[in-house]
Order: C-alpha cells, then sequence, then structure tokens
C-alpha cells in the first residue's frame, strides 16, 4: 500500500471506510455494472484531485481510505491531535467563500496537520498488499486554491467528505450521525456523475428524485433529535424502508426507494407505477421515552395534482400510529380518513375555555384516549367529559396576547388529531359613533373609537394606549379638527390615562366605501365602514346616470354655503351649467 505522508508530517491514523457502489445503483435504478468501475469527475475539478476519477474494487465497493498525519511542530498528544483535527476540519468546512476557506486551510495545515484521502481499488478480503492511488489531500487543495479560480461551491461536496469521513474515523464509527453524513455525501458524488455511464438517469424521475433527495440530505442529516421514525411496508405487509422494529436497524436504500434523514424529519421516496395504483403503509413508531411527540406528514405523489395528502397529531412514547399511502397510476396521492377535532372557546378576560371533540374528516365523531392543551409552550392535559370529548379551563393572565394555542387528540388507530385556535387580547377596540354617509370631499361626523372588555365595559384603569388609524382607501384622510387640515400626517391618536376613547374626522376626497381600523399593541382591532359617495353621485343609487343630471337640473341657479346640497356638486356654492357638466363626465360609473 502506497500511503505516505508528506515531510514534516507524521502518520497518525488511517481509517478505511467502504461505500457499496454495485448494489446501490442495481437496487435504486436496475443497472448492472460488473468488474471495476471509474466514475470521472468533471474536467474543471481536475487541478484539484491527485487522479481526479473513482475507481470501485472489482466486487463493486468504493474503499475510502483516510491517513490522519500531525505537523511535527504540533506536540499535542493523540487525543488531542484527534480533537484538533475535528475542529479544524469543521472550521475549513464552515466558510462559504474561497478566501475564507484557505484561511482556514493555511491555518489547520501550519498548526495541526494535514488530511489525505486515498481511493482502495483491492478488495478488504482478499490477500496480499492493498492497492491504492491518492484521490484528494488538504495541501493540494489548499495549493491549487492559491492559483485556480473557482467557486466555493464546485469543491464543497469533497470537503464534505473529508469533514464527515475525519469525524467518522476519530470516533472509529460510533457516531451515527457522522457515519450517514459521510455515506450521503460520498453517494451524492457518485449521483452527479452516474448519467455518463447511464444516459437514460437524466430522464429518470425516480433519479431526480434521489438525486435532489441526497443532495438535501448531504448537509442537514441530524438524525439524533428525532423521536419518531417511520417504518414503511408494502401492499403485502412486508418490510420495504425505515426503521426496522424487529432488528432495530434503519433501512435507507431498497428496491422500494431511499430513506433520508434531514434534521429532525425523514424524507422518504417510494417508488411508484405509471400502470397500476401502488399502496404502502407508514407506522410511526414513537421511541425513546414516555412522552407525547408531535409530528407532521406531507405525502406527495409524482404528478400531484391539488394538495398534499397530510397528517398532524401527537403521538405518546412507546406507542405507533398507521398511515396508509395510496398513490394511484397517474401519480397523485389521496387524502386518507384522519382524526379533525371541533373546538368551541370560550374567553372570558383571563380564563380561556376550550371543548374538544373527537371528529373525523367526514364529520363523525370518534372516541378519544388523551387530549393535551398546548399554549406558548405549555401543554395541559384535558380533563375526558364523554368518549369523544374533553375540556379545559386555563388562566391566561401571564399570556402575552393575542395569541394562538394547539390542541392534540389521540385515537389509538386513527392519525392526525391536531387543532388550533387564537387567544383574544383582553381588550377590544370599538366604534362607539354610527357612520353617516358622506360626499366626496366633506368630513365625516365626529368619530370615537373606545377601549372595551370582553363584556364590552369601557377600560379606563390603564396607561397612555397608542391607537393607529387606517383606511382601506388611499386617499382618506384623519384629523382631530372638522377644519383639517387633513394632509395625511395624522396616522395615530393617544387614549390618555383615565380615559376610555379618543375622536376623531375622516375625510376623502375621491369617494368609495371605507374601511376605517384602529389598531394597537395588545389590543384586538376594531373597524367601522364610511361610505364616501363621489360627488357625481347626486341622488346616492351608487351609479352615475341621467337621474343625478335631472336632480342637478331642478336645482339650476339656486346659492348657497359650499356644499349645502348634493346638487352643488362641485361645491362652489352656486348650481349652475359647471355642475352639469361635472356629472355629464362621469356618465356610467358606478362605485362600491
Amino acid at each position: 500500500m502506497g500511503v505516505k505522508s508528506p515531510a514534516n508530517f507524521d502518520q497518525q491514523e488511517f481509517v478505511i471506510m467502504e461505500l457499496p457502489y454495485t448494489s446501490t445503483i442495481k437496487a435504486l435504478f436496475n443497472i448492472d455494472s460488473e468488474g471495476a468501475q471509474n466514475i470521472n469527475l468533471p474536467s474543471f475539478l481536475s487541478p484539484f484531485f491527485s487522479n481526479p476519477f473513482l475507481e470501485t474494487t472489482s466486487t463493486g465497493y468504493f474503499n475510502f481510505g483516510f491517513l490522519l498525519s500531525q505537523n511535527t511542530s504540533n506536540n499535542q498528544s493523540f487525543s488531542n491531535f484527534l480533537t484538533q483535527v475535528d475542529a479544524g476540519i469543521s472550521a475549513i468546512k464552515k466558510p462559504n467563500a474561497v478566501n475564507l476557506v484557505q484561511d482556514a486551510m493555511n491555518m489547520f495545515i501550519d498548526h495541526v496537520g494535514d488530511v489525505n484521502l486515498y481511493i482502495m481499488t483491492s478488495d478488504l478480503t482478499q490477500d496480499g498488499l492493498l492497492q491504492d492511488y491518492s484521490f484528494i489531500d488538504l495541501i493540494g487543495v489548499k495549493n491549487t486554491l492559491n492559483t485556480v479560480d473557482v467557486m466555493y461551491s464546485s469543491v464543497e461536496d469533497y470537503l464534505n467528505v473529508l469533514n464527515f469521513g475525519v469525524q467518522a474515523c476519530i470516533t472509529g464509527g460510533a457516531d451515527a450521525k457522522a457515519d450517514l453524513q459521510f455515506v450521503m455525501t460520498s453517494l451524492n458524488i457518485v449521483l452527479q456523475g452516474l448519467p455518463v455511464l447511464a444516459p437514460s438517469l437524466n430522464s429518470n424521475l425516480f433519479y431526480f428524485w434521489i438525486s435532489k433527495g441526497v443532495s438535501i440530505a448531504t448537509a442537514v442529516v441530524d438524525p439524533d433529535g428525532a423521536t419518531i421514525i417511520p417504518s414503511y411496508y408494502d401492499s403485502s405487509g412486508s418490510f420495504v424502508l425505515g426503521y426496522d422494529p424487529t432488528t432495530k436497524n434503519i433501512i435507507y436504500v431498497s428496491s422500494s426507494g431511499m430513506f433520508i434523514p434531514a434534521g429532525d424529519d425523514y424524507i422518504t421516496l417510494l417508488n411508484e407505477n405509471n400502470t397500476n395504483s401502488m399502496t404502502y403503509t407508514t407506522i410511526l413508531n414513537a421511541i425513546g421515552g414516555t412522552g407525547l411527540v408531535p409530528y407532521t406528514v406531507q405525502i406527495s405523489g409524482s404528478n400531484q395534482v391539488g394538495s398534499n395528502a397530510g397528517y398532524t397529531g401527537i403521538l405518546p412514547g412507546g406507542s405507533v400510529i398507521s398511515i396508509p399511502i395510496a398513490a394511484s397510476s397517474s401519480g397523485n396521492v389521496s387524502q386518507q380518513e384522519y382524526l379533525d377535532p371541533t373546538l368551541t372557546i370560550n374567553q372570558n378576560n383571563n380564563a380561556l375555555s376550550v371543548i374538544a371533540k373527537g371528529t373525523l374528516n367526514n364529520g363523525s365523531s370518534i372516541p378519544i384516549s388523551s387530549a393535551v392543551l398546548n399554549i406558548s409552550g405549555t401543554q395541559y392535559t384535558m380533563s375526558q367529559t364523554d368518549s369523544s370529548t374533553f375540556s379545559l379551563t386555563v388562566d391566561i393572565s401571564n399570556v402575552s396576547l393575542p395569541s394562538t394555542f394547539s390542541v392534540y387528540m389521540v385515537s389509538p388507530d386513527v392519525p392526525g388529531g391536531f387543532a388550533s385556535g387564537t387567544i383574544k387580547a383582553t381588550t377590544n377596540l370599538v366604534f362607539t359613533t354610527v357612520s353617516k354617509s358622506i360626499v366626496a370631499g366633506s368630513v365625516s361626523n365626529l368619530m370615537t373609537v373606545q377601549t372595551q372588555d370582553l363584556q364590552g365595559n369601557p377600560i379606563t384603569d390603564r396607561a397612555n394606549i397608542d391607537i393607529n388609524l387606517s383606511s382601506s382607501i388611499n386617499s382618506g384622510r384623519f384629523d382631530i379638527s372638522p377644519n383639517g387640515p387633513f394632509d395625511g400626517t395624522i396616522t395615530q391618536l393617544t387614549i390618555p390615562s383615565g380615559s376610555s376613547s379618543t375622536s376623531f374626522y375622516y375625510k376623502d376626497n375621491v369617494g368609495g366605501t371605507s374601511i376605517i381600523t384602529a389598531t394597537g399593541e395588545s389590543l384586538n382591532s376594531g373597524n367601522v365602514t364610511q361610505p364616501v359617495s363621489p360627488v357625481w353621485d347626486v341622488n346616492l343609487d351608487h351609479v352615475c346616470n341621467v337621474l343625478d343630471l335631472i336632480m342637478v337640473g331642478n336645482c339650476i341657479g339656486e346659492s348657497g354655503t359650499v356644499g349645502w346640497i348634493p346638487q352643488d356638486v362641485n361645491q362652489d356654492g352656486t348650481i349652475n351649467v359647471l355642475d352639469l357638466i361635472t356629472v355629464g363626465n362621469n356618465l356610467g360609473l358606478t362605485w362600491q
């Protein structure tokens, strides 16, 4: 074996990791390959690699050999050296710019050591010397980055291989997360080269799904935090993918698809059939404790029509729930039966009462075994009142309002069970004056907005309250005086301490029905409708026609204060031909 360290570096550890290639592409894409296989890297990446290709063993394995070498100037113990390697390689991977990667590499090589990745072309089971070749060396990558103009993303996957591979080496394979990240990243690189060997994969939807899924999982694989792990079964009830509850192992790849841990989630790609419908069953296994674990499952076919099939619920630790998956030959997955609770909510100032009834999505009742209420991260156990109904009253005086809450109900054999509601603020903003229709350009009557509790009583025992005003019509303006100037500067008023209300006037020079809204922090907003008729709608029937002309004509020659009657359309104090012209120019128009 030709493994060696560069000058001034001492070999410390060499670890070999295997990745099955032939069996993987056979299981996934039904591609047969015999003997040693080569996958060439893109030509623009050649400068980074001692040998820019991946070669399998004669039996179809990629054997990766990681050599960790310590800089002779580094006097740390072996265990401390491994800690330095782990931290150093992770630091190299974190930046997303070439110059920052170079800086991190220089620091690592000068003060810690070097990492070299070899490809072993000999089967590990054969006798004699192992044949190998150097694939990528950290010092070589650093030197190349100094001379070649390349985007960081071009070499990111290969730095990932070094990063995750080194982490797996340091833990001796005991870190499942690092092992899986290494496998997924290596597989991602292999998949990129597959269409060269089998061009038909370029139009293979399943290949696209898997390559996309692996790319997602490459950076975010993290199964450690998951407490629900799914298992998948085919139509005959045979286990095909995911968590095998019998052996306690996880099957990531099979002829039925691929199972990809991604953060606290799992992405599963299942085979479909374009001539026959396919049915699977996923069983969610709640493991690692007896607590309640929430879940959300989204299922989409390759040619999904409409919304995805979705199920959201909660699962007690140590239990399971079964979810059917029915995919039609057209690539559409239909929604199956699920628990869809019906909520009755009553809020009385600082008390929230919730009644939850177990109902299916078709509206029928179903027995419920337990129910919980969640408010701002605090979980409350609800009390059972009958076989399908639970209730609870909670003090919400310490809850920041407005807010939301969620209810999870559990029925042992039915997925779903999630419902949510809104907790209103305990103070309402209410308009206490009745608006009257006005003509565009005129001023409304005095409008008053008041703070009230949820029972409609005025509230005065609080500090100053700022109220924001808005109109659904852009031309609407507010002012505290009927004489204006209504220039748009007034959009906020204050209800002083000891008072419960404030007042204002409204004006709109264009016309239209406006929704005036009052809002404030931790307050339930209030609104009022203010009709503002355009000046040309003299008879207020929401259309400009000959009837409006007749009304103006009947008053020709009259005069008075500006806008004293609707027939003074142009509001100049005199009804004459100019008013007729204004109406005539708008004949046929309507307003809402």
